[in-house]
């Protein structure tokens, strides 16, 4: 680092200034760091690319799909899914993105966000068109390679995301850990809205 500054204050009306220690909800920066973990389970051999995600991922699987032909005949047809695809947003699975949760509201499992199911506040993660056929972002599909780094490593995704990617590069001050522990919560700047309200 040849040079650090922090500019501003960490939330509206109040005097903390931003500093060089100040933390910031980096949102979807947070994939590409994700995919860096990913990859280095890769270069380790304990991941493919290549390879159907479910027959690696255990506590969850990726559903098959229902559907229904111009003739009236009904089916199912279970897609295959890489990890190729979910890191480059080629697997064809939905939820573009997450609005979050408050501080006072329950955070739910990652099983209970990739089915849908309260108190998840988005609909299923599910395949609704053919993977590896076109580039659609999904936040959703991040969340399936989280289940399945976890469900490989057999550990919790906030910890291997700092033993493979945080602590090598020196990223001491970063954390996938949510909500926020207090010895973090204390250096981080307020979330607000474009209005200037303090979330």
């Amino acid at each position: 680092i040849e040079w650090a500054k922090g500019y501003g204050v960490r939330e509206v009306g109040q005097s903390e200034p931003v500093t060089t220690e100040t933390l910031f909800q980096c949102a979807s920066i947070s994939k590409p760091v994700a995919a860096i973990g990913a990859m280095r389970l890769v270069e380790m051999g304990k991941l493919s690319l290549d390879e159907d995600v479910n027959e690696r991922l255990t506590s969850w699987k990726v559903p098959p799909v229902k559907f229904q032909d111009g003739s009236g005949r009904s089916g199912q047809w279970q897609p295959r899914i890489t990890l190729r695809q979910l890191v480059s947003h080629t697997a064809g699975l939905t939820v573009h993105g997450f609005p979050g949760y408050t501080s006072d509201q329950t955070i739910p499992s990652l099983i209970d966000i990739l089915d849908g199911k309260l108190p998840a506040n988005t609909p299923a993660i599910r395949v609704d068109t053919l993977p590896g056929l076109q580039y659609r972002y999904s936040g959703g599909g991040y969340c399936v390679l989280l289940q399945l780094l976890e469900d490989v490593m057999g550990k919790p995704f906030p910890v291997l995301l700092r033993e493979l990617v945080l602590e090598p590069f020196g990223m001491s001050h970063s954390t996938y850990e949510q909500p926020l522990p207090e010895a973090y919560a204390v250096h981080a700047a307020s979330a607000h809205r474009s209005a200037a309200k303090v979330i």
